[in-house]
């Protein structure tokens, strides 16, 4: 596995370009056809965003015109509240301040194009550049992520993070890998198996990689400190997850 820097720049800018030949027509063609990209529970999660905004809450009943009782929404402590995880809404606040509807979509490519350099500085760790840059242009327009684009998705967003982890963890900075995963289980609940699967790599690293250094006790220590330090950040990622399960539900271990 090798580290790559200066080098990449020239192939993330090929990527961007290349990215901004093929989403502009594609998003065109499909605002001509008057196709929203609010598609399923994308409406749901941009009614987040309206009603923290406009209201200042996580009650949704007076923030969407479908009916409330479709099973969309969660039944909390103060009345239907999300169903789905807040940490997209939130963060993709500042853009819909800008830009309203337009800003969601604006969001959403611009996940996917942080999600293909991911792809690409992943895959640039074990394959030289070219074929790094042809797996990735192969992800980003010969699979399902190219119909992603038009959309306000979730899946994008949750990905983009899991991937951040499993890169910086390879890279070996365990902290800010296990910070992302944890937000990552944030963004979608069933990545807590994955994250567990790349939390169990991580300790099989600390434990049985080079990472020693004088006795073997005071080595081992040392890789204990590590790993119980890898796990508090993961842990310190969830605690917001946590308070919006208590603040809405209850408690911190329900979830809509």
């Amino acid at each position: 596995m090798t580290r790559h820097s200066s080098s990449d720049r020239a192939w993330l800018a090929m990527l961007v370009f290349y990215l901004c030949l093929i989403y502009p027509p594609l998003i065109l063609s499909y605002t001509a056809a008057n196709l929203s990209f609010l598609k399923g529970d994308c409406y749901y999660y941009r009614a987040v965003v309206v009603s923290l905004l406009e209201d200042g809450d996580l009650l949704l009943t007076n923030n969407i015109s479908d009916d409330p009782l479709n099973g969309q929404l969660a039944l909390g402590q103060e009345g239907l509240v999300p169903k789905h995880p807040i940490l997209m809404p939130l963060f993709s606040i500042p853009f819909y301040l800008l830009f309203k509807d337009k800003g969601l979509l604006l969001f959403n490519v611009v996940d996917c194009m942080i999600l293909m350099g991911l792809i690409f500085k992943l895959n640039r760790l074990f394959f030289d550049g070219y074929i790094a840059f042809a797996i990735t242009a192969l992800y980003a327009t010969g699979t399902l992520f190219l119909d992603y684009v038009y959309n306000y998705s979730p899946d994008v967003f949750s990905t983009v993070l899991v991937v951040g982890g499993v890169y910086l963890v390879l890279l070996q900075k365990f902290y800010t890998g296990a910070f992302l995963l944890g937000l990552s289980v944030f963004a979608k609940i069933p990545n807590a198996l994955l994250a567990g699967v790349i939390l169990s790599y991580v300790s099989f690293t600390i434990f049985f990689g080079d990472r020693g250094g004088g006795t073997m006790e005071n080595s081992l220590l040392k890789k204990v400190a590590i790993m119980t330090t890898v796990v508090a950040v993961f842990v310190s990622a969830l605690i917001p997850l946590a308070y919006i399960n208590n603040k809405l539900f209850g408690s911190p271990f329900v979830t809509g």
